[in-house]
């Protein structure tokens, strides 16, 4: 089952944002809309904007505008009043692009139901709230390899690969090939996409 604010798997340990403590495997309501994926693996990892139509067992029906497709709970992320509650401007977010995969941005503005996002890359367009959760971001120094958002010589902050650790500053490197020595302060460290596994 996934935490239905953060989007992470729960199974026998808490989700990052605490929300989620252990939790069995549970069936989503029927009608209930959901953003689903057909399966898993490293060439299928685009999600889906459906309702739930059917089940057999704990295996759902998805029915989404083009097709139907079954999956397990672990592939579903049910809408919740209570996440899109708490996407308010300036909040830090997992949403999905056309592409049906997930990247971090910001919310800018929220209208009803929709949420003006703005991806880390400068893309930015309207969201049903269903399609956006909140980036948890972790806490403590990050290790080799790990993404961060790093602050430039502009004093914007961008996404940037760590390279380098030292006892005072993190080397890091931006997406234009740039590198840059920064401090703890200068940066903050977020977890891998919940919807890559």
């Amino acid at each position: 089952m996934r935490c239905t604010q953060c989007g992470w798997i729960v199974e026998n340990s808490p989700c990052p944002c605490g929300a989620t403590k252990a939790a069995r495997q549970a069936v989503v309501p029927i009608g209930t809309t959901v953003v689903a994926r057909p399966c898993r693996g490293p060439s299928r990892i685009a999600w889906e904007q459906g309702k739930v139509s059917a089940h057999v067992g704990r295996i759902h029906q998805i029915t989404t505008q083009f097709r139907q497709f079954w999956c397990e709970t672990m592939d579903i992320l049910p809408e919740s009043a209570r996440r899109a509650e708490t996407l308010t401007p300036d909040t830090r977010v997992w949403a999905m692009w056309l592409d049906g995969r997930w990247y971090p941005g910001r919310v800018d503005d929220a209208e009803g139901p929709l949420r003006h996002v703005t991806w880390d890359d400068g893309d930015s367009m309207w969201l049903d709230a269903n399609t956006v959760v909140p980036l948890i971001v972790e806490t403590g120094r990050p290790k080799e390899g790990a993404l961060v958002l790093a602050k430039r010589w502009d004093g914007d902050f961008e996404p940037a690969r760590v390279k380098e650790v030292t006892p005072e500053e993190v080397c890091v490197t931006f997406a234009d090939g740039e590198e840059s020595w920064v401090s703890q302060d200068e940066m903050q460290s977020f977890p891998p996409c919940p919807f890559l596994e």
